[in-house]
């Protein structure tokens, strides 16, 4: 090998390695670019989780409550409803009772029976 061929192909091997390093230099300024979009990607996904999560959690607080509430107000109905029927059938039983019993309204006379004769008494021997 002549000088020439060396020089020539030190030129080109210097001249390739300039351009694997400049493409080197902008792959890792792409990478690190799509690595910041990712992580702000990332950082905005978690915020917006955590917002959704807060108010998933508070609609659930407030839908406990309303039904807590409902249950005490379907328990009242109950008992009052209860009570209620139950007054119904005793004052309706009792009207039955009294008004659709026999009715004679003759006096009830009361004679006094005349004592009954004395048996004579035997004689004892």
């Amino acid at each position: 090998m002549d000088t020439n061929d060396k020089d020539y192909i030190d030129a080109r091997l210097q001249a390739l390695s300039a351009q694997v390093r400049a493409s080197e230099v902008a792959t890792n300024a792409r990478l690190e670019q799509f690595n910041q979009t990712l992580e702000f990607g990332l950082k905005s996904t978690i915020k917006e989780q955590s917002l959704m999560q807060a108010q998933v959690e508070a609609t659930l607080e407030r839908i406990a409550r309303d039904v807590t509430r409902s249950q005490s107000e379907i328990i009242k109905w109950v008992a009052g409803i209860s009570i209620a029927s139950a007054a119904f059938s005793i004052s309706a039983t009792a009207l039955l009772v009294t008004h659709l019993g026999p009715q004679n309204n003759a006096p009830i006379v009361v004679y006094a029976q005349p004592a009954p004769a004395a048996a004579p008494l035997k004689a004892t021997p």
